[in-house]
């Protein structure tokens, strides 16, 4: 089997367990990078060092190690999915080498500006960007927050849930609310379900109010 052919199956294969936004990343890598090189090999012709070099000759062209980790993280799981498939024996991809990198962010603003930061979002004059910032400032990433929906909330236990298809972590994972984070929900439950004409109301938590849907961004 050629590898354009595995990953075909493979999209198909995760299509369901992902977010729509991850499979258009995983394509998207794929078809710039690795399909130009690898794409109409058969999977018994890519060996390790014709993948070290691959990865070798990004890292040559500037691209961020960070990046190339990406790239690689598709090609070790392809390889591991067609072992499934009992179409190989062995991952070529597991023993590639990159340099070491820092993605640490670093953030040295004294408590007063972080302060300062945190009554900014929390008294926005638009209630529905402030509510989300507050989201925010619980460490959720932007796009699970954005793609929360309603059975992802549990009011009466104060408890809500993100689910692995909408996180990096690709597992279920659940949190307890604060006080105030539940009372800016509740507020936002209380409007939809007198905007939905019900007492459950569906979709996503947060709406444009522009668009109807999700937010896509919030520049």
């Amino acid at each position: 089997m050629k590898l354009n052919d595995l990953f075909d199956k493979y999209i198909a294969h995760i299509e369901v367990l992902h977010s729509s936004q991850t499979l258009k990343t995983n394509i998207a890598y794929y078809n710039k990078h690795i399909k130009p090189i690898f794409g109409s090999k058969q999977l018994k012709q890519i060996n390790y060092l014709d993948i070290q070099l691959f990865c070798n000759d990004l890292i040559k062209k500037e691209y961020k190690i960070k990046t190339v980790k990406n790239i690689l993280s598709i090609i070790k799981v392809l390889f591991k999915f067609a072992i499934k498939l009992n179409l190989i024996d062995k991952n070529p991809s597991l023993d590639i080498e990159l340099p070491k990198f820092d993605n640490t962010r670093y953030f040295n603003f004294p408590i007063s500006v972080q302060q300062d930061f945190i009554r900014a979002i929390k008294d926005y004059k638009e209630p529905i960007y402030s509510d989300i910032f507050f989201f925010l400032l619980h460490g959720r990433r932007r796009g699970e927050v954005l793609n929360l929906t309603w059975d992802m909330v549990d009011l009466d236990q104060r408890l809500y849930y993100i689910p692995a298809k909408i996180n990096k972590a690709k597992r279920n994972m659940s949190y307890k609310m604060t006080d105030e984070l539940h009372s800016r929900l509740y507020k936002i439950y209380l409007h939809t379900c007198i905007e939905q004409n019900t007492k459950y109301p569906k979709g996503y938590i947060f709406v444009n109010p522009y668009t109807k849907n999700k937010f896509k961004d919030l520049r």
